[in-house]
Parts: structure tokens; C-alpha cells; sequence
């Protein structure tokens, strides 16, 4: 048994090496010769592609000169080509960056094409949120938030208020944010989200296996390979942790989610399931799998990862997230050091505690390793999301006075048209 593992493993290795190949080779330009692929450049033709692709989506005509978009969103190669489709149809007021977006660099590549105001604990407070959007909007337009994790969830009615019904609608991106919009009593506002639909499952498994990718390219830099490791854990099995899962080399692969739902579906999957017959069980195997575990793949949010678990875990081991650091993980404790000098290009930071010499690394310092000089996204999925979303402000701009208050899902038929359009677009030869 040991033999046949040892060679499936090997042939495992000889599969995701052709596959790597293979992807290289897709998104090869003939043109320009350059490549949309992992610390490859965005092509001009694939930039063309993609603005095509928007101004099809449905809604396009005149400028909607009366409504302001203040958008939550990562910023990566190509979301550009997005962002400048909304400012053609409003006004693309106000961009708040987020998680690893959030900093000098993109600041200085972006800042002259998009106006960076605010983060996500600014978020949080209304009074500063409306200064800012008095600001730069003024006082006359209507507003449509695009959000994307949930920034303005919490405090959607007061800041409603605040801006005396101004805003016409909310459109949010993720699971997280769905969830956090679910827990709010009385939302003012139509909310579209596009957490449940297929063209978002699909580009999160996506998400999935460029996780995966991204950290096995981390770690060849470091001349290791996932196939050194032997022991895996995944917390969360949402769709994207399900994905990671699925992607993983043969290996030991545990699951932990507090959904006995999610549970029952890694079992059936094959997965190693961390939990325990009652609640106090349950902490001790994931404890337990956590010490165990070689390689950490934090795929649930809520911050997976405590500052309390950090002396459990494995010493070397290695941690990955799919989102912000702040949604993923807690970091640290105090005592634990940065100790290398070389995280800027290797993207590995590793800290040591002090007072035990426990080590563990921590890539690119707990933020998602899939935006590493990449799109987050293998292929074009994430394309469809973001014509779902412009779709999706149409149709707030153009229904809002009869849609009704709260979660609801985009139309249907605004669903069907996209993926027809993105069906058009991406499945012919670049």
C-alpha cells in the first residue's frame, strides 16, 4: 500500500506539472507573446477581450449622471477593465481597497485613474463615511454601493439615514458579506447578492485551485513542493474550501467547519473530518488537527485561525488564506517575531516565538496568496462575477422604487444573459 501511494503521488506530480504546462500554453498571447498567468503580465489583447465583454453587459446607454458607485473591492491586474466600464455608465466615485490592495503601491498605480478614500474600520463609522461621501459625491446624488465583504452591512440603516435615503441599493460580492447582511433586522435598501448564484459558484472553485496554484509557486521559490508534504488541513469547506480540498495532491487532507452539513459533505468526499461527539470534542479535534497539520489553508473567513491556536500548530508550519487577513485569521501573538529578511520577494513570512523558538510561516503576512502578482482567479470565471455585478447596477439604477427591501438574489434572466455573453466571449480562441 505504502508503494502504490508513493506512485500515485509521483504520478499526481507528473499530472499537475503537464497541467501546469498546459495552462501556460492557454494563455499564451500569439501576438504579443506574453502570458496571462502566474507573475505574468495582463496582454493588451486580453484587456480587449475583456472590455468587449463589459460594454455587452446589459443596461448600456446613456451615462447615469444622477447616481455616484462607491465600490469595495481587491485591486489586481484586469479589475481595472471593470471599474473603468462602471465610470462609462455613472460616476465611479469613491474606491475602498481592500485587504492586501490596501497600500502604497496600488495607491501609487491606481491613484490617478481611481479616487481611494477609506477602509474597512472607517467603514464603521457614519459620520465619517458620510463626510467623506459629501466630499467627493456631494449632496444631490443618489448612491449604489457595491460592496464586498460586507463593509457596510452593520451600519446600512443609520448610514441610510444619515444620507436622508440617498442610497438606492446595495450589491454584494461574497459569502461573508451575505452572511453579514443576513444577521441585520431591517435593511432599507434592496440588497443583491451574488453569493448563491452559479456563475459565482464557478468562479469560486476557481478560486479554489488558484489558491492552490499560488502556493505551490510559493513554495518551489523556497525549493519546496506540496508533494514534501504529508498532512493538510483545510478550515472551512465553503465552496472555496471545498475547491482547495479537491485540488490538494493524494495526501493526508483534513476538514474542520462548524456546518455538520459541510462535515457530512468532506466524509463523503473521502476527507479526513475534524470534530468531536459534543461541543468540548469538537475543540480537541480541531486542536488536535492542528498540530498535526504540516500545511493550513484558512477557507472559512470569521477568522479561522485564533491567536490562542498559534503555540498548537505544527512547528514549520505553513499558512494560507483566501481573503483579507482580517477576515482570515488572527495574527501572532506578541511574542512571535518576524525573522526573515526576504518576505518582500519570497512572499513567506516567518515569524519565531521568542521564548520557544516555535516557528511557523505565514504567506504573504495571512493575506489571500492567490492575489500575488496574479488575478485571483485561474481563467476567465471571475469575468462573469464582475459583469454581474455591473448588470446588477443596472438593474438597482433602473428597478430600485419597485424592488423590494432586503437579501434577494440578481434576476434570473440578468443571470442567463451574462453567462450567454461570457459563453460567447471566453469559450472562443483568444
Amino acid at each position: 500500500m505504502r508503494l502504490e501511494r508513493q506512485l500515485r503521488a509521483e504520478l499526481d506530480g507528473l499530472e499537475n506539472f503537464k497541467q501546469e504546462l498546459t495552462d501556460r500554453l492557454r494563455y499564451v498571447d500569439k501576438g504579443t507573446q506574453t502570458i496571462n498567468y502566474l507573475g505574468a503580465s495582463y496582454s493588451d489583447r486580453q484587456r480587449e477581450v475583456d472590455r468587449k465583454f463589459f460594454q455587452q453587459i446589459p443596461g448600456k446607454g446613456e451615462r447615469h449622471e444622477d447616481v455616484a458607485i462607491v465600490a469595495v473591492n481587491h485591486v489586481f491586474p484586469g479589475i481595472d477593465v471593470c471599474f473603468d466600464e462602471l465610470k462609462t455608465r455613472a460616476d465611479f466615485a469613491i474606491l475602498i481597497p481592500k485587504g492586501s490592495s490596501d497600500n502604497a503601491a496600488t495607491k501609487e498605480e491606481f491613484g490617478d485613474r481611481y479616487n481611494f478614500q477609506l477602509d474597512k474600520k472607517s467603514c464603521k463609522n457614519v459620520d465619517q463615511v458620510v463626510a467623506c461621501f459629501d466630499k467627493y459625491i456631494g449632496k444631490d446624488k443618489k448612491i449604489i454601493l457595491m460592496d464586498h465583504g460586507g463593509y457596510f452591512a452593520e451600519n446600512l440603516a443609520e448610514l441610510q439615514k444619515a444620507l436622508n435615503g440617498r442610497i438606492l441599493g446595495v450589491i454584494e460580492n461574497t459569502q461573508n458579506g451575505h452572511d453579514k447582511y443576513v444577521k441585520q433586522k431591517d435593511l432599507p435598501v434592496p440588497v443583491i447578492s451574488l453569493a448563491a448564484c452559479e456563475l459565482k459558484n464557478k468562479a469560486e472553485a476557481s478560486i479554489g485551485s488558484s489558491v492552490v496554484e499560488a502556493t505551490k509557486a510559493i513554495m518551489r521559490r523556497k525549493g519546496m513542493t506540496m508533494f514534501d508534504i504529508t498532512s493538510t488541513l483545510v478550515l472551512g469547506y465553503g465552496k472555496v474550501g471545498a475547491a482547495i480540498a479537491d485540488c490538494l495532491p493524494s495526501q493526508t487532507i483534513t476538514v474542520y467547519d462548524v456546518s455538520e452539513s459541510a462535515c457530512r459533505k468532506a466524509s463523503d468526499k473521502g476527507f479526513i473530518v475534524a470534530k468531536g461527539e459534543d461541543k468540548e470534542k469538537g475543540k480537541e479535534a480541531r486542536l488536535q488537527a492542528l498540530s498535526k497539520a504540516q500545511v493550513i489553508f484558512c477557507a472559512g473567513g470569521r477568522n479561522a485561525l485564533k491567536a490562542e491556536d498559534y503555540p498548537h500548530l505544527k512547528d514549520g508550519c505553513i499558512i494560507a488564506t483566501v481573503t483579507s487577513r482580517d477576515e482570515a485569521l488572527h495574527l501572532p501573538p506578541a511574542s512571535y517575531k518576524r525573522v526573515n529578511d526576504d518576505y518582500r520577494h519570497s512572499h513567506i513570512y516567518t515569524y519565531r516565538d521568542e521564548t520557544t523558538g516555535h516557528v511557523i510561516h505565514l504567506l504573504n503576512d495571512g493575506d489571500a496568496v492567490n492575489f500575488i502578482e496574479q488575478s485571483p482567479v485561474n481563467g476567465h470565471s471571475i469575468k462573469a462575477v464582475e459583469g454581474l455585478e455591473v448588470g446588477s447596477f443596472e438593474h438597482i439604477y433602473a428597478n430600485h422604487a419597485q424592488l423590494p427591501r432586503g437579501l434577494q438574489d440578481p434576476p434570473l434572466d440578468l443571470q442567463g444573459s451574462v453567462e450567454t455573453i461570457w459563453e460567447n466571449i471566453y469559450q472562443r480562441k483568444l
